[in-house]
């Protein structure tokens, strides 16, 4: 059995002759009439090229971009989260019974008359449940109240099939890691 494929048959050191150049003209023109969405390999190829160089100046471009964000977003971070740090250990920093005004004073002995949770500052730097004397020497504050903890599950569609969206709200926010689509047989 003989190899037909052109590359077999088609010798490039033998130069064709004009009724062959002119039968491959015939064919390729018949070829773009019966299939007028095909694309020369040839310009295709100077196409991808040219595309492709588009596509690196682009990126090259938004690389370049992104990185001048990046830096001034960093620097912003960085200030915003040295003053939120500050601001943060200046609001939880424990003031002393004594040191405390009147009012403050007032305040937690109103709250432990109500029957709140009071919290002192304990020794290893957290705060801890107790039931206060009011030792002059210590620190201490109304408890902050518990978040709102609300397990929601609704009833939805996803593409073609009925499922149920859980997820978990933390004083009305919605916790991402603990949405879930659950399927249903309804």
């Amino acid at each position: 059995m003989t190899d037909t494929t052109p590359e077999a048959v088609d010798w490039d050191d033998i130069p064709d002759t004009p009724e062959q150049r002119a039968l491959i003209a015939a064919h390729n023109a018949e070829m773009k009439r019966a299939y007028p969405n095909l694309i020369d390999l040839d310009s295709l190829s100077a196409q991808l090229a040219e595309c492709e160089a588009r596509l690196l100046k682009v990126t090259a471009e938004r690389e370049e971009e992104n990185l001048k964000f990046q830096m001034a977003n960093t620097a912003w971070d960085q200030e915003t989260a040295t003053r939120k740090v500050a601001e943060a250990q200046a609001a939880t920093e424990p003031v002393l019974f004594k040191d405390m005004t009147d009012a403050e004073q007032g305040a937690l002995l109103l709250a432990k008359h109500r029957g709140e949770a009071i919290q002192r500052f304990g020794d290893m730097g957290d705060w801890l449940r107790c039931n206060p004397t009011f030792n002059p020497d210590s620190a201490y504050r109304v408890a902050p109240p518990k978040p709102k903890i609300e397990h929601v599950r609704e009833k939805a569609w996803f593409r073609t099939q009925k499922v149920t969206v859980c997820f978990t709200t933390i004083d009305g926010v919605v916790d991402i890691a603990s949405y879930r689509l659950e399927p249903r047989n309804d």
